[in-house]
């Protein structure tokens, strides 16, 4: 096919034109599309922008006739849309785990010979009866402090050497909170520091 093709268009309240000269010819491929539209918006671009085609104009070379002939606007169809632009998405911030206290299994702020004995009181519930009884174990402050997690926080205390990745506990843990609190006894001190934790832990 020969002849001049164009057409013009809205974005918003912007109006646009084009025209495509293809005095020599042009082959039109099987979708009988003559010419697309490429829109390039500014990066800082948001929300939806209308597309409307307005008015298309065309001519063909009729060989008969020796000239170009106009086209009537009916025999174009034009294929108008939206291009929606979204929000870059809004980084999720990283929460750090709740930091509890190492070896407070019954989560009521301070490390004793109970948390080592609840610890070897629920690995046998588990072994004998397969049931926990971590729940009744857990202090009401515990509970009170953790509403929604403190079996995880208090199984997260209890892996005192991180064997379970702070998922659980086993006998050796209170084997190392019992062997923690005599160390700190002998030094002398109310708490059991990092160092302590680390002396035993190897």
């Amino acid at each position: 096919i020969k002849g001049d093709f164009g057409c013009s268009w809205t974005i918003g309240t912007a109006e646009k034109s084009a025209q495509f000269l293809e005095a020599d010819g042009m082959n039109i491929p099987k979708d009988g599309c003559i010419g697309k539209l490429e829109i390039e918006l500014p990066a800082d671009a948001s929300g939806t922008y209308e597309i409307k085609i307005s008015n298309i104009e065309g001519s063909r070379y009729d060989e008969a006739a020796g000239k170009q002939v106009k086209l009537d606007n009916s025999q174009f169809e034009a294929a108008a849309g939206k291009i929606t632009v979204s929000a870059a998405p809004t980084a999720t911030p990283t929460t750090k785990p709740e930091e509890g206290l190492r070896g407070d299994v019954n989560l009521d702020g301070k490390v004793t010979q109970i948390d080592a004995t609840y610890i070897l009181r629920e690995v046998l519930s588990l072994s004998v009866n397969r049931k926990s009884i971590l729940e009744d174990l857990i202090s009401e402050e515990g509970k009170k402090k953790y509403p929604d997690n403190y079996i995880e926080m208090s199984h997260r205390n209890g892996d005192v050497d991180g064997s379970d990745n702070g998922e659980g506990f086993r006998q050796t843990d209170a084997t190392f909170i019992l062997r923690a609190l005599l160390e700190a006894g002998v030094k002398g001190e109310d708490t059991i520091s990092d160092d302590i934790w680390n002396s035993i832990i190897k």
